[in-house]
């Protein structure tokens, strides 16, 4: 037996998309009998396909997944990680294969269609397993129903640890925000938030989750909020069972049932926020759900493991209700966190304020997923003088100097919202670092960084993005707006996607090179180039820039349909 990991996406993996993953997968040589094959998605682009996994049970593998590269992974929020959007009707997932299903961290975006998410065939003994996913936005405009997730084979199915949200319908339609109705085989729904099912017609019900009371099914650990229909509007359908496992589950209504619920919680309390296009239902400070679930400890397989990746179990936590296991310690803190080469493993940090920098001084802070989640403000740099934070900052709200100063290195992530000043500065480095601040009021780079493999989607970035030699390897940068140049002053970027939608200065100034890169800026108000730059093998997209080439520039590849001297209508 091994596992054979194929990777999807559109960036040279092995299929582009996940189709032909699926289509793979009773091949002779990949496969072998009893193997477990993977497809490992990527974030290179949107997936908007239908997909139907049947295969595998001719070559007879153990079992099949669907992931997501641990690089390209959401951090519980819609649109941060690989992704299925779909633009048409159907059925996006089917899971109807002879071997064991398992998709986990995928978030899938039916976009207002009439687009159920998962649709479980598999046949008995077979077990399905939907864990750490993402599943939002379908609309009911026909008389089909509409559900995320719906089980209609006889074989065993489970979700887990799963947000599930924004299921509306507008027709006369039956709505499920989870539909798991099954008398004889086993359904389970553990440590799942549901949030926003709605039936705006006259005569059809919503329901958060639609279950059977039957022996083989199991409820827990789950909140589900906001569920509300003209004719009739439930949490749970079944709010008195005596045959199914039902307890340790939150309502907004009074439907939560069994040992340890609670019914009639303010939907305001329990999550980041509930605004419609920015939902973020990650667990608020002083929600209910906060130490009110029951420890299932490991079994079934994954359910310790909460949507942002932690694992419950192995921290000792006390469990929350819900998808995502909430970690707080403490409210502010006076000064740094680490100070004089200090060294933090599988840290959660949780405070309020920071008023000195996190790291100080050579330190090292392995593995912390969540530190700083619910930090609104840092008033000094996260990391400087020589740090290293490996595997994850999220979520502060402000940021009042650079992120990184004088050589320090940040791996595997970040995401915060806004930056004050530059995102680097003085010889640092990021690699595989997320970057996702609302605003960034300086340069990303400036003085010999390094940024490799880096995703930065800031809204407006005021200063260039690199500055003073820096060096930008394989990254895609995504703002509204750049305020400055994109590089200036002998930078390089090598293999860049930008989507920005305005540089309102000039692509390059004085002698930079861009090698293999895409642009697709709404426009440039300054030159294309300037002053000796160097630009090979880029594909540029652009709707205006204003002076297209500066005496002494070098253009290595091809650019062609260039309208005239002012306006650049297409360029390729």
């Amino acid at each position: 037996m091994a596992t054979v990991t194929e990777t999807i996406g559109t960036n040279s993996r092995n299929h582009s998309t996940i189709t032909l993953w699926e289509a793979n997968l009773d091949d002779d040589p990949t496969y072998d009998a009893s193997d477990i094959a993977v497809g490992e998605c990527y974030d290179d682009s949107v997936f908007d396909e239908l997909v139907v996994i049947n295969g595998g049970g001719t070559i007879g593998l153990a079992s099949v997944t669907l992931s997501v590269n641990s690089a390209e992974r959401h951090d519980g929020t819609e649109g941060t990680g690989a992704r299925i959007v779909r633009t048409a009707d159907g059925i996006v997932v089917k899971l109807a294969s002879a071997v064991d299903m398992v998709v986990d961290w995928l978030e899938i975006d039916s976009n207002a269609q009439n687009a159920k998410c998962y649709e479980l065939e598999n046949s008995d003994p077979i077990e399905t397993l939907i864990t750490k996913g993402i599943l939002h936005g379908g609309l009911a405009t026909n008389n089909n129903g509409q559900t995320s997730m719906k089980r209609s084979g006889s074989g065993v199915c489970r979700v887990l640890n799963t947000i599930i949200y924004d299921w509306t319908a507008t027709a006369k339609t039956p709505i499920f925000g989870l539909d798991f109705d099954s008398a004889s085989r086993v359904s389970e729904v553990l440590n799942v938030t549901i949030h926003g099912t709605v039936n705006t017609t006259d005569t059809s019900v919503a329901e958060g989750i639609h279950f059977r009371d039957a022996a083989n099914t199991k409820i827990q650990n789950t909140i589900v909020t906001g569920t509300s229909g003209t004719t009739s509007g439930i949490d749970y359908e079944e709010a008195a069972p005596s045959n199914a496992t039902v307890d340790h589950n939150i309502a907004s209504d009074t439907s939560a049932s069994g040992t340890g619920s609670v019914d009639s919680v303010t939907v305001a309390d329990q999550y980041v926020s509930t605004t419609g296009g920015s939902e973020d239902l990650h667990t608020k400070s002083g929600a209910d759900t906060i130490d009110a679930g029951v420890d299932l400890v490991t079994t079934p397989t994954s359910v310790n493991i909460d949507i942002n990746g932690r694992d419950r179990d192995a921290e000792g936590d006390t469990w929350d209700i819900g998808a995502h296991e909430l970690v707080s310690s403490g409210i502010d803190i006076e000064g740094s966190l680490l100070t004089d080469a200090d060294i933090f493993f599988d840290g959660l940090v949780s405070p309020t304020n920071m008023f000195g920098s996190l790291l100080t001084d050579a330190d090292t802070l392995n593995d912390g997923f969540e530190v700083i989640r619910q930090l609104q403000e840092i008033e000094a740099s996260i990391l400087e003088d020589a740090d290293t934070l490996n595997q994850g900052v999220l979520g502060s709200g402000r940021i009042n100097a650079s992120l990184l100063s004088d050589s320090d290195t940040l791996n595997h992530g970040l995401i915060t919202l806004n930056i004050e000043s530059s995102l680097l500065s003085d010889s640092d480095t990021v690699n595989d670092g997320f970057v996702r601040p609302l605003n960034i009021v300086g340069s990303i780079l400036t003085d010999t960084n390094t940024f490799n493999a880096g995703l930065v989607r800031p809204a407006n970035l005021f200063g260039s993005i690199l500055t003073d030699d820096d060096i930008f390897n394989d990254g895609n940068v995504y703002p509204a707006e750049i305020f400055g140049s994109i590089l200036e002053d002998a930078d390089t970027l090598n293999q860049g996607v930008l989507g920005n939608s305005r540089i309102t200065a000039s692509l390059l100034g004085d002698t930079n090179t861009f090698f293999n890169g895409e642009l697709r800026p709404l426009s440039i108000n300054g030159s294309l180039f300037e002053d000796s730059d160097n630009i090979f093998n880029m594909k540029i997209e652009i709707i205006a820039v204003y002076r297209i080439l500066t005496i002494g520039d070098i253009v290595g590849g091809d650019i062609v349909d260039l309208v005239d001297e002012v306006v650049l209508a297409s360029a390729t």
